[in-house]
């Protein structure tokens, strides 16, 4: 009820319209809130932020300007990633705010904040997350770049959030693929991670990296991606959620022959032969195993 009552009001219009008015302490204050308000479920609240002008150019400008502090950065990138996730029919507003040279300072601002960093590669995760509608437009504004060198970030958030981009860059075509090879080391060696999450995201980033074209199935060997993904695929505390998506992008590279001789070669075939007959009770986990024995007995791709 008192969601409607904010909502008939437009109090998400008057607190944007506010932001051109107040000074930055009572700004930051009016973006924590905006940010819990497009929390809420509905969706309501988010359209409100975008027809009330939150999306100007010159206030995004304003709010993720270098000298705010890493607070205000944050929750302005927040509101940003609940649009973008939220539905592709905010992609267009999003990308006529001009976001990308904020976005590109933040990522190659030596002094940035690392929770700033984190928030703004789970954003280019988001905003690649529907569609390649901002693949282009992230290469030629330099913002690819500088999430590809995220994925060795020195902090552990940041990684994680940085392998979720690289994932969803590559996940609708192959025509971010050449700009994403340098990261290519990096998700490998994210595939070790402690945290099952960056591990999760790293293991689909790889797959997606060869889901359209086998463009960077040389650099995936060259680098001990599957190698790795075998690792990560039977972790020592038996199956999670990482290890079944490392499962599953080894499904995927294993349509291709340099990964067939790999895995044929590697001793693993036994153990996921066990996996795909329902060895240790997880359905899930046998599902993708017998996805890769499906994949290694069909014919190969170059």
């Amino acid at each position: 009820q008192l969601q409607s009552v904010l909502l008939s009001l437009g109090v998400v219009q008057r607190l944007v319209k506010s932001l051109s008015l107040v000074g930055k302490g009572a700004a930051e204050r009016v973006v924590i809130l905006l940010s819990r308000l497009l929390m809420l479920p509905g969706g309501m609240f988010a359209l409100q932020y975008v027809e009330g002008g939150g999306l100007q150019p010159q206030l995004i400008q304003s709010l993720l300007a270098l000298t705010n502090r890493p607070g205000m950065q944050s929750d302005s990138l927040i509101i940003l990633s609940i649009l973008a996730r939220a539905s592709r029919d905010f992609y267009p507003h999003l990308h006529a705010s001009g976001l990308y040279p904020q976005l590109a300072a933040l990522l190659g601002d030596a002094k940035s904040e690392a929770m700033v960093r984190a928030r703004v590669c789970n954003l280019v995760g988001n905003l690649c997350r529907h569609s390649d509608y901002f693949y282009d437009f992230l290469l030629q504004h330099g913002v690819l770049s500088l999430v590809v060198r995220c994925a060795s970030d020195p902090d552990p958030a940041t990684r994680k959030f940085a392998c979720f981009a690289i994932g969803n860059a590559a996940f609708h075509s192959a025509s971010l693929y050449e700009a994403l090879r340098e990261g290519v080391a990096s998700l490998v060696s994210c595939l070790a991670e402690p945290v099952e999450k960056t591990r999760s995201n790293a293991a689909g980033a790889i797959g997606n990296l060869v889901r359209n074209s086998g463009l960077l199935m040389d650099t995936l060997v060259a680098c001990g991606a599957v190698k790795a993904l075998i690792a990560a695929a039977e972790p020592p505390t038996g199956p999670d959620s990482s290890s079944r998506v490392a499962l599953y992008s080894l499904g995927t590279v294993a349509a291709y022959d340099q990964c067939k001789d790999i895995l044929q070669h590697s001793g693993f075939l036994e153990r996921l032969e066990a996996m795909a007959q329902g060895g240790g009770g997880d359905k899930t986990t046998a599902k993708y195993a017998a996805r890769v024995m499906d994949r290694l007995k069909a014919p190969g791709r170059k």
